[in-house]
């Protein structure tokens, strides 16, 4: 659960900061996994979804860049899986230094216990 506990999150859902930087979570990514990363969350039990919320971060002088696109897919069973969306950013990045992004991905309401999230290197 995320830290208003209706939301489920894959951390406590506070951005990191110069005291605490725990709720970070990096990968590096390569030709190999395509420069994608997938996340998948089992809810429990089935619920209805609409949104998908998501933070990114730029900060060029350690090579980290935001998510250029995210797809999002649901499954009742955690095998067969559904796309519902599909989205691309566009980021305005800052001539110095780094920012932060919150990116929201709608779609049609839908039942789902699983979700899966792909989200494509910037």
């Amino acid at each position: 659960m995320g830290e208003d506990k209706t939301t489920y999150g894959l951390t406590n859902g506070k951005r990191g900061n110069i005291a605490s930087y725990t709720p970070w979570v990096s990968f590096t990514l390569n030709e190999k996994c395509n420069n994608e990363l997938v996340f998948s969350v089992n809810m429990e039990m089935s619920k209805v979804v609409s949104k998908i919320t998501f933070g990114t971060l730029y900060n060029p002088a350690f090579h980290v860049l935001p998510a250029s696109a995210a797809q999002v897919e649901v499954s009742t069973d955690g095998t067969e899986y559904k796309e519902v969306a599909n989205a691309t950013f566009t980021r305005d990045y800052p001539a110095k230094g780094r920012k932060m992004f919150t990116d929201i991905v709608t779609f049609t309401p839908i039942k789902a216990q699983y979700i899966k999230i792909i989200l494509k290197s910037g």
